[in-house]
């Protein structure tokens, strides 16, 4: 019985994603979506290994706060610019961007210039931060009804998974071959593959999700948006559980690392295979995520 219960979904799942695939503008911006996703999680591996080999533990946690804090103190302002000009043009300009700071970054790495392999760093971090908010708001401009558009959620989460797990372990290979830096070098590669897909997108009925503009300015609007999840208790906790989630995964980046090379005895293959796991639970998730329908 649970077997087949599985082997539904499953089904459910091949049949939303290929459903939303059938259209070729939303199948252009999934394999951008693929792309920028792979990149990240390849990216990860990479700048982990070469952090921690650059600075043992600490030098760990500064990667992840120059990935991450830049993007989080940004992302709330730049994000407006996804409702100031089209988003498939947004898109295409957050995904060059990505693959111009990972080509840097190769090209930092190959001169032994490890600051500027950090710096950049943050720069690809910010560029895929906007990329998925992105997407999010010009998916429902490409699918022609209300069920292609349901179907083109499901293919962003599952594609999510897959490149959360190819991600990490193509660069796991990689790194124990070769280097960062033909990482690097690679997920910048496949970031201008997806930007070539999503710049032959064509928007024939665009549909508005921008909210009214605050002539305030986007910080006023930030602190009254928090201040309104605050007075009301259930966003208040859909917010904090995502909160401590991001607290946790945060943690978890760190200690992959760590992991791979003081428990394990490994080296960039270890981090690649551990995190690729985090990629398997989000295929597992996407599963799960077909019987959710309906229900509170």
């Amino acid at each position: 019985m649970l077997f087949n219960g599985l082997m539904s979904r499953l089904r459910q799942l091949v049949e939303a994603v290929a459903s939303a695939l059938r259209n070729a503008d939303v199948r252009r911006a999934e394999l951008c979506w693929g792309a920028a996703i792979t990149a990240e999680w390849a990216h990860f591996v990479a700048f982990g290994v070469f952090a921690y080999e650059y600075g043992g533990v600490a030098a760990v946690g500064v990667a992840g706060v120059v990935r991450l804090l830049p993007a989080a103190l940004v992302a709330p302002f730049a994000a407006s610019f996804g409702d100031r000009f089209p988003r498939e043009r947004f898109l295409l300009a957050m995904a060059l961007l990505g693959a111009l700071a990972l080509g840097a970054s190769a090209a930092a790495f190959a001169l032994d210039a490890e600051l500027l392999v950090f710096g950049f760093a943050a720069l690809f971090g910010l560029s895929v931060t906007l990329i998925r908010p992105a997407l999010q708001a010009l998916l429902p401009s490409l699918a022609r009804t209300p069920t292609e558009l349901i179907a083109a959620n499901g293919a962003t989460s599952t594609i999510e998974g897959l490149g959360t797990l190819v991600g990490p372990l193509i660069a796991g290979l990689l790194v124990a071959v070769s280097g960062a830096g033909l990482v690097f070098a690679g997920a910048a590669v496949a970031l201008v593959a997806g930007a070539m897909a999503v710049s032959r997108v064509r928007v024939q009925g665009r549909i508005e999700l921008r909210a009214p503009v605050d002539e305030r300015g986007v910080g006023r609007g930030l602190v009254t948006g928090l201040a309104a999840v605050a007075r009301a208790p259930r966003p208040r906790l859909v917010v904090g559980l995502a909160v401590a989630q991001a607290f946790v995964r945060g943690c978890l980046n760190v200690l992959i690392v760590v992991a791979a090379f003081r428990v394990l005895d490994g080296g960039g293959e270890a981090v690649g295979y551990m995190t690729a796991a985090i990629g398997v639970g989000g295929l597992v998730g996407a599963v799960g995520a077909m019987t959710l329908g309906g229900r509170r």
